[in-house]
């Protein structure tokens, strides 16, 4: 379904819930993330998407490109049929997706997602039987970027700008 087809009800609760959506300007934010999502996934996929987690459409675009490969090629997630899609695109990639995919590799101790992202990093490692020392070395063999929102950026751009033309 498409998400124009969707109920009134859906996207009344979606945009309360994610009001920001609105304020985005549509070619320069969200077109260039349908696109890169298009390559991915069907209309009924981004429906799906757009319901569940429609952060997705403000978070960085370079992000959720790495997301959708790393758990595509390395991890072999099946989209369409694990139940944690789209959910995990909203967890950080290089303090949580990546580093914990690469643990459970590594110890051959392999998790369903929805089991092991919600867990601290010492839950995490007592469950998948992983040094913490060893995990922190996973951790910091990654490389680490703040995931800013459209919003955050624009705030974060915005206030610096205004400090230029403000003497305090």
């Amino acid at each position: 379904m498409c998400i124009r087809d969707r109920p009134i009800s859906e996207k009344r609760e979606i945009v309360t819930k994610h009001p920001r959506i609105l304020s985005q300007n549509p070619v320069d934010v969200l077109l260039p993330r349908i696109r890169m999502l298009k390559t991915y996934f069907d209309d009924r996929m981004l429906a799906v998407i757009f319901t569940k987690a429609p952060r997705v459409f403000i978070k960085s675009l370079p992000t959720t490109e790495s997301k959708l490969k790393y758990l595509m090629q390395r991890y072999k997630m099946d989209f369409f049929n694990d139940p944690i899609f789209p959910d995990i695109l909203n967890y950080n990639y290089a303090e949580t997706i990546r580093p914990r995919g690469e643990a459970m590799n590594r110890t051959t101790n392999i998790f369903p997602w929805r089991e092991v992202l919600n867990l601290t990093d010492e839950e995490f490692c007592q469950k998948v039987e992983i040094d913490i020392n060893e995990f922190m070395k996973i951790k910091a063999e990654i490389p680490w970027s703040k995931e800013l929102d459209i919003s955050n950026r624009f705030f974060s751009g915005a206030l610096r700008n205004h400090s230029k033309y403000t003497k305090y």
